[in-house]
Formats: C-alpha cells, sequence, structure tokens
C-alpha cells in the first residue's frame, strides 16, 4: 500500500504539481499582457480624449477671440457714432428753434445792385426770385427791402430742414449701433422738431392753437427730448466701458 502511494507522489502528484505550476505561469503570463494591453490602450484612449480635448478648446479659443474682437469693433463704431449722432441733432435743434427767434436782417436799401445780387447768390435765392426782387430793387427800395426779407425768412426756414434731414438719415444708416432706448429717444427728438418745424412755416396765417402748440413743443417737449436723447447716450457710452472684457 505505501509503495502504491509513493508511486502517486513520485508520478502522478508530481507531474499534477508540474503541470498545475505550468499553467500558473501561463496564467501569470496572460495576466501581465493583459494588464499591459489594457494600459496601453487605456493610455491611448487618455492621449485621444485630450488631442481632442484640446481641439474643442482651441475652438473654444478661437470663438472667444472672434467674440471680443467683433466687440471691439462695435465698441469702437458706438463711440464714433454717439458724437456724431449727438452733433448733428444738436445742429438741427438749433436751427430749427431758431426760426422763431429774433432776426436781424441786413438793411438791404443801403445796399448795391451788384451787392444785392452776391447776397441772394449767396444765400441761394433762386433765380426766378433773384430777378424779381432785384426788379423790385430798381423801381422801389423800401418795397424790395421788405420783400427780401420775407423770402429770405422762407429760404432760411427750408434750409433748416437739411439739418433735420442730416441727422434723420445719420440715425437710419446707423441705427445697428445703437440700443433701443438710444434709438427711441432720437427719433422721439426728430419727430418733435418735425412738429415745430410744420407749425412755423412763415407762409401759415396765425392761428392762436398753433401758436399754443408751438410753445408747448418749444418749453417743454422738445427740451424734454433733448434730455433723454443726452442721457441715453451718455449711459450708452459709459456701459460700453465697463462692459469691455
Amino acid at each position: 500500500m505505501w509503495h502504491s502511494v509513493w508511486d502517486f507522489i513520485v508520478n502522478d502528484f508530481l507531474s499534477f504539481i508540474g503541470a498545475l505550476s505550468i499553467f500558473g505561469g501561463l496564467a501569470l503570463g496572460l495576466t501581465y499582457f493583459l494588464k499591459k494591453y489594457v494600459d496601453n490602450q487605456l493610455q491611448k484612449n487618455l492621449q485621444g480624449h485630450k488631442r481632442e480635448m484640446d481641439k474643442q478648446i482651441e475652438a473654444f479659443k478661437h470663438i472667444q477671440q472672434r467674440a471680443f474682437k467683433e466687440f471691439d469693433l462695435y465698441t469702437t463704431k458706438r463711440h464714433e457714432v454717439y458724437p456724431e449722432l449727438h452733433k448733428l441733432m444738436e445742429q438741427a435743434y438749433g436751427e430749427i428753434l431758431g426760426l422763431r427767434g429774433l432776426k436781424h436782417s441786413p438793411d438791404f436799401k443801403k445796399y448795391s445792385v451788384d451787392e444785392l445780387r452776391d447776397y441772394l447768390k449767396k444765400n441761394k435765392v433762386g433765380e426766378v426770385d433773384t430777378n424779381e426782387l432785384l426788379d423790385l430793387f430798381s423801381r422801389d427800395r423800401r418795397a424790395a427791402d421788405r420783400k427780401i426779407s420775407e423770402t429770405m425768412r422762407i429760404v432760411e426756414y427750408y434750409q433748416t430742414l437739411n439739418f433735420w434731414s442730416e441727422a434723420n438719415n445719420y440715425l437710419v444708416i446707423n441705427e445697428l449701433y445703437l440700443t433701443e432706448e438710444a434709438r427711441d429717444s432720437a427719433v422721439d427728438l426728430l419727430s418733435n422738431l418735425r412738429k415745430f418745424w410744420i407749425n412755423v412755416d412763415p407762409e401759415l396765417p396765425y392761428d392762436k392753437e398753433n401758436s399754443a402748440e408751438i410753445e408747448n413743443l418749444k418749453k417743454i417737449f422738445l427740451p424734454t427730448s433733448r434730455i433723454r436723447l443726452k442721457l441715453a447716450l451718455k449711459k450708452d457710452l459709459s456701459e460700453s466701458f465697463s462692459d469691455h472684457p
């Protein structure tokens, strides 16, 4: 019996142990190989993910830089548009309201024919009106003096509309650079200036109701519109500085 046991130990069991050792070594080698493979794949995935992240970061940087550049251009343009708009609005305001103020007219009776012709040409009086005035001047200087003054008031009246049109056109062209508040304020002021201009037409007969509307526009609505626009422009300009990235 002991002989059989000994034979099992020597032959079969030792063979089993040997086989087990071989399989253990193979398993250990396979485990090592799998670990190295997984580590390698993980490293590749991490590198791929890093490259993708780097691409996304670069794309975001490009978008951000472009946004900053566009904001700078927009802000720069606004700082060009606002002062010019304010200047044109102030010119229109002064010229149109000046139609209602006191006017000093030259004493045309003291002019020579050539001096009067030059004066009318300089002030862009039409050829037909110029010839009529010169003819009257040659016949009755006193009557011509009154007629020239009346004509000049009409000429000046229509010339002031050029200032309104210039301000209005500038607003329309550059509206994209204005905030809604600034645009609405500018439109409101232009609207009131236009109403005032229509009501002070020198060729209109005197009307009590019309005269009251002129006074309301001059003393209330126009000053209010003017202040509102100035405040809106100042507010936008100050905010464009503080919001700059």
